[in-house]
């Protein structure tokens, strides 16, 4: 996907976001924490995403795409560091303003059955959403939560259902419809088609595609999937152990990836190579303990082209060629972008 909305106004940012979580003890010494030990599920992010834009997040499991989605969210409460959304920062808003804030900013979950109300109909839900914030009277929620789900391709004659009722697809088309019941304008959208069969995955991205054109609708999408983020993102942002390692166009990253992980995650992609007799061998080893990253790069145990510096000095984050950045001693460039 070829981006249009480059010269948009910056809609979210963060700047040095971090999240850092306290390890505790065993259950014979529970809630006790070990001195200073912390696990950095997220560790210095700074990203932009320009109104009318998806920025796509990937990486593999514990690289914190999760609890970055978190902490813009305000489901969690950063280390340090800033998320802004149209300029202002959200962590320090008043309660007032956090409640029009959680109107503007919705999630969709990799599981939609957590944020359905098992004992309600998919219309009751809907209108439960509409209630809660006010956006609609009394006498036109039936109608507007009728809307809603036509929006999203939901059929109508299962309004009535309950949603152990319905398939996972149809659980997810309700989920998105709650979500759009606020009139948002960023989702962040973690992880959404993962637990979906091939065949719905295309349709509810498909869905997606739909609903930021008809509604000028910006989506941080988080994924471990690559086919998926390549359909779907304008950008990508490729995280590894809780740091941006890279971040560009998609185009410009699948078809010149800079960072060796960045590589080493497409080599490793098999629906990105159907076509190929071969491709180079998938990523070595594991993801090392966030509680004790590697000195230097945490990308160096792994890295095939590990360098002496790579094991004493952390990168710095530059910008080697037009709007795009990456993490790397293997590349030069101006000062740091963080």
């Amino acid at each position: 996907m070829t981006s249009t909305t480059d010269d948009a106004p910056v809609l979210l940012r963060t700047s040095g976001l971090a999240k850092h979580f306290g390890i505790r003890r065993g259950a014979g010494d529970r809630f006790r924490r070990e001195p200073g030990q912390v696990l950095r599920a997220v560790d210095g992010v700074s990203i932009e995403v320009r109104q009318g834009q998806t920025l796509g997040v990937v990486g593999e499991t514990g690289s914190g795409k999760s609890t970055l989605g978190r902490l813009i969210l305000r489901l969690e409460k950063p280390t340090s560091g800033e998320v802004y959304f149209e300029d202002e920062n959200i962590h320090q808003a008043s309660r007032t303003r956090s409640r029009q804030l959680r109107q503007r900013i919705q999630i969709i979950l990799q599981d939609p059955y957590s944020t359905l109300n098992p004992y309600r109909s998919v219309g009751a839900s809907i209108e439960e959403v509409l209630a809660v914030h006010g956006t609609t009277s009394a006498a036109e929620r039936a109608a507007e939560a009728k809307r809603l789900l036509g929006k999203v391709g939901f059929p109508s004659e299962l309004i009535d259902q309950r949603p152990d009722q319905l398939s996972g697809g149809g659980r997810q088309r309700v989920s998105i419809a709650r979500a759009l019941a606020v009139n948002p304008r960023l989702i962040v959208a973690d992880e959404p088609v993962s637990a979906l069969d091939v065949s719905v995955q295309a349709q509810v991205l498909n869905l997606f595609e739909e609903l930021r054109r008809d509604l000028g609708l910006t989506y941080l999408f988080i994924t471990h999937d690559l086919a998926v983020v390549r359909r779907l993102s304008d950008r990508i942002a490729v995280l590894y152990l809780g740091r941006v390692v890279e971040e560009a166009a998609t185009t410009e990253l699948f078809s010149r990836p800079l960072h060796p992980y960045s590589k080493a995650l497409l080599d490793a992609a098999p629906e990105l190579h159907a076509r190929k007799t071969s491709r180079r061998a998938a990523l070595g080893g594991d993801m090392p303990n966030p509680i004790s990253p590697p000195s230097g790069c945490v990308f160096h145990p792994r890295c095939p082209q590990v360098m002496d510096i790579c094991r004493r000095e952390v990168p710095r984050s530059i910008q080697p060629l037009a709007n795009r950045t990456v993490a790397c001693h293997l590349h030069s460039g101006p000062p740091a972008i963080n």
